[in-house]
C-alpha cells in the first residue's frame, strides 16, 4: 500500500490564501497583525505568503492577533 503524501505547495498556497482572508475579514493591515503578533512586516509578509518555514506557534499567534479559531484554520486548510 502506498504512503499518501501531502502536497505541500498546495497546502501552504491554502493556508496562505485562509491568512489573507482572514486578515481583510477583520478589517486589518498587514503592519496591524504582524505588530499583535511581534513580528517585523517582512517577516509577517513571508508567514503570510507562505514562505519560510512553517510554525504552530505562528498560526496561534495570528489566530490570537485576529481573534479566530486556530484549529479552524489548521483544518479548514485540510479541506479540498
Amino acid at each position: 500500500m502506498a504512503s499518501v503524501e501531502p502536497d505541500l505547495d498546495v497546502w501552504s498556497r491554502s493556508l496562505s490564501q485562509a491568512l489573507k482572508a482572514i486578515r481583510r475579514k477583520r478589517r486589518l493591515s498587514a503592519l496591524a497583525v504582524a505588530g499583535r503578533m511581534g513580528m517585523k512586516r517582512r517577516s509577517y509578509s513571508d508567514f503570510e505568503a507562505g514562505r519560510g518555514p512553517f510554525s504552530l506557534e505562528r498560526i496561534f499567534a495570528f489566530a490570537h492577533a485576529t481573534q479566530c479559531d486556530p484549529y479552524a484554520i489548521l483544518l479548514g486548510v485540510g479541506v479540498d
